[in-house]
């Protein structure tokens, strides 16, 4: 083998030749250094080419000046489009800026420099990266350049822990190669033997070998290789050169001196001579034993994390809420969000990821400048920290979120991301909300109602008051604090009594108790209150809490106190007294009202109706006069007419109803009615009128038995005295025949008043004669045609009776020929199987206007009258024109008052 060194010839005899032979050798040795030189050159440009790391060189300025064909397919970019040009041509802006930055710093500080960073590669990707750089300086020492390589840990960085360490060693190892720590081989193509022709000094380091043992052939590299792999070596070079490849990769284990086995990767490529001719390879090899037992602990680290992060997955997955991770760097970029974020969102998982800045877009306006300051704060501070803000949904609709973050580190402490959990808060917040407005509103009710509550701790004896229990007592809730002895200090001493004996059974009993009692608030005010409470028990029976409340009702009880005065005063009136709403129906009757309509307190409360206590031929006026009387004008008076729900016989009745309004004056709250029994005064009256009756008769027959006797006496006086003195031939004959005339008329006057007081004879068929007498009468005077037609068994033996059916035809008839203007009148009386019927119908324009429904002085007059000798009484407009007015007067009624009596004991 030859060692690049050749024996000097021999100096030929004497001196003269050896300076030119001096100079030759000179120039033989300076020829054989360059050729050196220059394949050195070549060789490590060879070298560098098959390196698969990036490696560039700049020069002082920062232009590209070379890179490796790695470094060319990691930009992207040919030679041509990086030599001469700056990293501001082929790095985005933000990049750009961070490498000049470096450079800058290794220009003032020339060195070895390493650190991470990031790089756009050829498919546009941002990737992770550790820059290995070291400066090149002059022989004057100042800087001139920078060469540098690029390690790819893009995958590294996402892994655990454990992969993390390894990828670091890795990284490392990979560093020390990118700084020329990588070994170079030269090899002769000698299969068997590859007797190596170059390699670097540093393969001591590795191997524990010296360059000089493997280049003299002491020790082979075949002989170094672990003798499981040198067979596939072979065959994989074999295979390689058959195949005619310029360059290969292998991996192999060799045995160091020390007897360790470590691996290896070395990358070949193939030499050629003029001819074509494979003579050499060319190889850079590195020791990665630590990258490859990083990769087994990798693969072993990866397979753990698999199956880690399939659990994790599952858990994250099925939390309530959306997990995530972002970068400790960039908060704003994501690298995982669980599926139910979706959920929340409405955006998927794949969307939110694709676009970094939609998820800050989504936030409420008004909520974006708190959350920068927290975000700030976070990563100032990094401690664990939950933001709370309103979020936009994909659908438009605003949610509320709660976003708890916190940072995870490694087992060093170091920064390895930031995970968080993001879940809707929506329901919770608005039953917050709801709690709140509650809460408010309990206030509010309290204040307004003037209620306040209590608790106390039976333990401890810890009393807690609310708000408006301090305003009803009169305490200042800041200065003073509540307790039990302040408590019965404000009970009025007249009533302590009384309040302790209704607690001290309400724990013997274990009962709620309610009491009302007198206090004396702090500010002198007496007032009275309404307890109550609740008192619950722990599980060996002892007392454990109270609660309860206490309302101010001294008003209420003053007020109370004249309601039970009022309510005793309408309940014992001995007139009815009703209310009922707009509709109709009762809703309250006192005792006289019950004993009149036969109704029980169970049916007003039931929901009685006015109908149902009114007699049925009475409901007319109700509905279509007296209630819409009521409601228009607000009061009503006149004659009512009940009927008993038990018997059901008519009550009548008079009063008045009137409308009950608001407290405003103006809206309707319901209807009130005063009725008086009107039995009573039916009997006063007719008993009145039958003494009046009796008296106009007494009246009417002193006329005409004694008065008009008198007079006929006296007329028969003054014609005898005129005959004498006519005899006598006196002038005052003439005077007393004018005497006895007068007295004749007055006698006449007299028999006519007394017909008018007593109408109707004291026969059983007087009422025929005196029907009689009142149509020739009404024909007289009127000049119609009236008529009468009169049953010869239509007898009244009581003449009481038979009066008032006269007057009731009397009035009826004057009706029809004074308001009606009637033609003609047919009065009817006739007998049936249960009463004695009149009835008056005439062709007039009928009964006086609104007679019937409001009431009208005739008819109410005719009313009256058939009320008092219990008859009843009604009116008919006919549809041909004029009205019949009916009355109908029960047989048993026709018999004298002593007869009718004899009957009813019978």
């Amino acid at each position: 083998m030859d060692d690049g060194r050749s024996k000097a010839p021999s100096a030929p005899d004497g001196e003269a030749g050896a300076p030119s032979r001096r100079v030759a050798e000179l120039e033989e040795e300076c020829r054989r250094l360059e050729e050196a030189l220059e394949r050195e050159r070549a060789l490590r440009r060879a070298l560098t080419e098959a390196l698969p790391l990036p490696i560039f060189q700049k020069d002082g300025a920062g232009l590209y000046t070379d890179c490796n064909r790695a470094f060319e397919e990691f930009l992207g970019l040919p030679r041509e489009g990086i030599v001469g040009r700056s990293v501001h041509d082929v790095a985005p802006p933000d990049l750009a800026e961070r490498y000049a930055a470096q450079d800058a710093e290794m220009r003032q500080g020339p060195g070895p420099q390493e650190y991470q960073s990031q790089v756009r590669g050829r498919d546009g990707e941002r990737r992770d990266v550790i820059f290995h750089k070291t400066s090149v300086a002059g022989r004057d020492g100042r800087h001139e350049g920078i060469i540098g390589a690029i390690t790819d840990i893009t995958s590294q960085v996402r892994t655990q822990e454990e992969l993390r360490r390894a990828v670091q060693r890795l990284t490392a190892t990979e560093a020390i190669v990118n700084r020329s720590a990588a070994m170079l081989f030269l090899w002769r193509i000698e299969p068997g033997k590859w007797p190596v022709e170059y390699v670097s000094e540093n393969v001591g380091a590795f191997f524990g070998y010296s360059a000089q043992d493997l280049m003299s052939g002491r020790v082979t590299w075949p002989g170094m290789t672990h003798p499981e792999d040198v067979p596939r070596l072979e065959r994989e070079v074999a295979e390689a050169l058959e195949r005619g490849q310029e360059e290969w990769s292998q991996s192999y284990r060799v045995v160091a001196k020390s007897g360790e086995v470590r691996w290896v990767r070395d990358w070949n490529r193939l030499l050629r001579d003029s001819a074509g001719a494979p003579t050499q390879v060319q190889a850079v090899a590195l020791d990665v034993t630590e990258a490859h037992r990083a990769e087994e602990a990798g693969r072993r680290a990866r397979e753990q994390l698999a199956e880690s992060e399939a659990r994790y997955r599952s858990l994250v997955e099925n939390l309530p809420g959306a997990t995530y991770i972002v970068h400790a760097r960039d908060l704003a970029s994501a690298t995982y969000i669980s599926p139910q974020i979706e959920r929340i969102t409405g955006y998927t998982a794949e969307e939110i990821l694709a676009e970094p800045g939609l998820w800050r877009s989504l936030y409420h306006p008004d909520d974006r400048d708190r959350l920068a300051a927290e975000s700030t704060r976070f990563q100032r501070h990094k401690r664990p920290t939950a933001f709370v803000l309103r979020l936009r949904r994909k659908d438009g609709r605003y949610i509320w979120i709660r976003d708890e973050a916190w940072y995870v580190r490694d087992s060093c402490g170091r920064t390895l991301c930031v995970q968080g959990v993001v879940r809707d808060i929506t329901a919770q917040r608005e039953e917050e909300e709801k709690r709140r407005r509650e809460q408010r509103l309990l206030a509010d009710s309290q204040r307004v109602a003037r209620v306040g509550s209590w608790e106390m701790d039976f333990s401890t004896g810890r009393l807690e008051w609310t708000g408006e229990t301090y305003r009803l007592f009169g305490v200042n809730a800041r200065t003073t604090r509540p307790s039990l002895e302040l408590a019965w200090r404000l009970v009025h001493p007249e009533d302590a009594a009384q309040v302790r004996r209704v607690l001290e059974a309400a724990v013997q009993e274990r009962t709620p108790y309610r009491m009302v009692h007198r206090m004396q608030t702090v500010d002198g005010r007496e007032i009275v209150v309404s307890v109550a409470g609740a008192i619950s028990y722990d599980e060996a029976g002892r007392p454990q809490r109270l609660v309860g409340t206490v309302q101010d009702v001294t008003e209420w009880h003053s007020a109370h106190r004249e309601r039970v005065a009022l309510s005793q005063l309408v309940e014992h009136s001995s007139d009815m007294i009703a209310m009922a709403t707009a509709d109709g129906r009762i809703t309250y009757m006192n005792r006289a009202g019950l004993r009149l309509t036969g109704a029980k307190r169970r049916e007003v409360m039931d929901g009685l109706t006015l109908e149902e206590i009114s007699e049925p031929s009475a409901t007319h006026i109700l509905r279509n006069t007296v209630l819409p009387t009521v409601m228009s004008q607000g009061h009503w008076e006149g004659e009512v007419l009940l009927r008993h729900r038990r018997t059901g016989k008519p009550v009548e009745g008079y009063g008045a109803v009137f409308l009950v309004r608001g407290e405003d004056g103006e809206a309707p709250q319901a209807i009130a009615a005063i009725i008086r029994d009107a039995r009573e005064r039916r009997r006063i009256e007719q008993e009145a009128l039958t003494a009046a009756d009796h008296e106009q008769h007494r009246i009417g027959m002193d006329l005409h038995d004694v008065l008009g006797q008198t007079l006929t006496g006296a007329a028969m006086l003054g014609a005898t005295l005129e005959r004498r003195l006519a005899s006598r031939g006196s002038e005052e004959a003439a005077q007393a025949a004018r005497l006895s005339r007068l007295l004749l008329e007055a006698t006449n006057q007299t028999r006519e008043l007394a017909r008018g007081l007593c109408p109707v004879p004291e026969t059983p068929e007087g009422l025929r004669l005196a029907l009689g007498d009142l149509a020739r009468s009404v024909q007289e005077v009127y000049g119609i045609e009236c008529s009468v037609r009169a049953a010869q068994d239509a007898l009244i033996e009581d003449h009481a009776v038979a009066g008032q059916v006269f007057f009731i035809a009397r009035e009826a008839v004057n009706n029809a020929a004074k308001h009606a203007q009637a033609r003609a009148v047919r009065m009817e009386l006739r007998r049936t199987d249960h009463a004695l019927e009149l009835s008056v119908e005439d062709d007039g324009r009928g009964f006086a206007q609104d007679a019937h429904d409001k009431g009208g002085l005739g008819f109410r007059t005719m009313r009256y009258r058939a009320g008092v000798i219990g008859a009843q009484l009604s009116l008919e407009i006919n549809s041909t024109g004029g009205a019949t007015v009916r009355c109908r007067v029960p047989l048993q009624r026709l018999k004298p008052p002593r007869d009718r009596k004899e009957d009813d004991k019978a």
